[in-house]
């Protein structure tokens, strides 16, 4: 859905009348451009409105993501011990991936819980994955390990199958009709 929502934004971008705003930045950006006009600023506001609303959904569904699945108790398909370079990164990351675990790296993953809300994982599994991810940021470029951890979540989100165009409502239905039109 978020992919939709730039693509539509850089069309609008793209219109001859909208070349007042280029080089286009983000929403926000545009909103407070000193050139933009008055219709231009009213299109950008209903945008953000919708982005705000996909946003928050799919940070919710991501959330609810992170509690499925059975309790981990062991760490033995784990192949990787201590994070040296952007190698153990990546397997760590697949571990995720294998596991179709959605983390975000900065949460203590000792608060992780399954659908039936027990601790996904035991308090010393917990603290050694969270240790391990410390472990990437201190020995790794932050940048390159952001950059592993998003591919895989994107992977994560394509196995999982979330096709959130089939699910907006109908006030976002005519929203984004709307934005597309206007």
């Amino acid at each position: 859905m978020i992919n939709t929502l730039v693509k539509i934004y850089n069309n609008w971008g793209d219109r001859p009348e909208n070349n007042n705003l280029q080089p286009l930045g983000s929403a926000d950006e545009m909103l407070m451009h000193e050139t933009a006009t008055m219709d231009q600023c009213h299109w950008l506001e209903r945008f953000l409105d919708v982005w705000n609303r996909v946003q928050e959904r799919d940070t919710k569904k991501l959330s609810d993501r992170k509690r499925r699945g059975c309790k981990i108790t062991n760490l033995l398909d784990l192949e990787v011990e201590n994070i040296n370079d952007l190698s153990d990164v990546k397997k760590l990351a697949d571990w995720f991936l294998d596991k179709n675990i959605n983390y975000h790296p900065e949460d203590d993953l000792n608060y992780y819980e399954t659908n039936d809300g027990q601790k996904l994982f035991t308090k010393l599994i917990g603290d050694r994955l969270n240790y391990l991810w410390l472990q990437a940021f201190h020995n790794c470029n932050q940048k390159d390990v952001w950059s592993i951890i998003l591919r895989k979540h994107n992977v994560l989100v394509s196995k999982v199958g979330f096709n959130y165009d089939l699910e907006l409502t109908e006030k976002e239905k005519r929203a984004m009709k709307e934005l597309n039109n206007g």
